[in-house]
């Protein structure tokens, strides 16, 4: 167990612009047992969705992700506690396809908009603006210490290693 786990969550444009990122916020510090120890609004560029998931540039929803991540102002948290990486997963939850039909689980699940491509057909969306809503996610986290010190440098040009002696 280790009480200087940092994490490292961005809460989409989506969540800002919905009003639920304190909800968000509160869930994730309550169900990680963990403690907000900096905030603050960034703005992500294309470069940054690129380097945060480098690993997913030639997947076939990447265009979506660029696009709605960089839609807006997003929340940067860092957050402390014990075992935050071996909890994250669950309570974030999971944003995958199988079988053609969405899954969605976690704390993804519980403010996921709930759309119905046919409603959003019948209220003119279509096309890409459709494809686009229905890839609508809450959040990224980090999955390790070595990956919140990265992306803390690369998004805030801050040493994460300044939040561990706090």
């Amino acid at each position: 167990m280790d009480s200087n786990d940092l994490l490292l969550v961005i809460l989409t444009p989506d969540s800002v612009r919905e009003g639920i990122t304190e909800a968000l916020t509160n869930d994730l510090v309550g169900l990680l047992e963990a403690k907000v120890i900096h905030s603050q609004t960034i703005k992500l560029s294309k470069q940054d969705v690129i380097n945060l998931y480098a690993r997913l540039v030639n997947k076939w929803f990447f265009r979506a992700m660029v696009h709605n991540l960089t839609q807006g102002s997003s929340l940067l948290l860092v957050l402390r506690g014990d075992d935050l990486f071996s909890k994250i997963k669950d309570v974030k939850g999971t944003f995958r396809f199988e079988s053609n039909k969405l899954i969605v689980t976690g704390l993804r699940s519980k403010y996921i908009n709930k759309y119905n491509p046919s409603d959003l057909r019948r209220s003119g969306i279509k096309g890409n603006k459709l494809f686009y809503r229905m890839f609508e996610y809450r959040m990224h986290a980090t999955d390790s210490q070595e990956q919140t010190m990265l992306q803390l440098n690369q998004l805030l040009n801050i040493d994460g290693a300044t939040f561990l002696s706090e």
